[in-house]
Formats: structure tokens, sequence, C-alpha cells
């Protein structure tokens, strides 16, 4: 069942990269980052890696949600053009990405899986 997820998602990349690449509409490439970084984390989630021999990426992986999050957020802006009929509300959604982003990375980069170790003394 998740192969023919992967496979839909798949499928939306390269339709909206092709879309992208003839019309250069940011929509496009939102949406593309947007399923790109879902089916990330549908892979993460569902221990898909295993198929593929991917395991040491299980947490770094995590970080895609959260840029799914934001790339959400960004198509969402421009498909209803917050921008141009509601500056104010965009205005907020920047206070919404940047830090998912930005935390997005942090569990790219920094992230360690915390191991209590309990000594017996």
């Amino acid at each position: 069942m998740f192969a023919f997820l992967l496979g839909i998602f798949l499928i939306l990349i390269v339709s909206n990269s092709s879309l992208y690449w003839l019309t250069r509409e940011k929509i496009y490439l939102y949406y593309m980052v947007y399923t790109f970084s879902g089916s990330l984390y549908l892979l993460t989630v569902s221990n898909f890696l295993i198929y593929f021999n991917l395991q040491h990426l299980f947490y770094p992986l995590f970080a895609s949600m959260g840029i799914a999050l934001a790339s959400f957020i960004l198509f969402t802006a421009e498909f209803i053009q917050i921008k141009k009929h509601f500056p104010k509300i965009y205005n907020y959604l920047k206070f919404l990405y940047f830090p998912l982003i930005f935390m997005s990375f942090m569990i790219l980069f920094h992230y360690q899986p915390v191991q209590i170790i309990y000594c017996l003394m």
C-alpha cells in the first residue's frame, strides 16, 4: 500500500517539476517541495527505509515534516494570493514558516537521539 502511495507521490513530483520548468511559476515549485518532503516523511514513518538500507537516516529525515509544513503554507499562500489580498495575514504567515524551516535544519544537522544510561552504584 505504501509503495502505491509513494508511486503517486513520484508521479506528482515529476509532473509538477515539468510544469515548473515550463511555466516558471513558484506555486509548482512549492507543491513539488511539499510532495517530495511529504513522501520522505512517509518513508520515515512507515519504516520503508529498511528496504533501501537507509536506516541510518531515520532521525535526520524527520526534518522533512517541518519542510513539508512550511512549503504547504507557502503553497497555500501563493494559491490563494494572500500577499496581494491580505498583506497583514501574509506578514503573520512569515512567523509560521520561517521557524519551521529553521527547526527542520536544526534537526537535519544537529539532532542526536538522547540515550540515557542508568548506572547502578
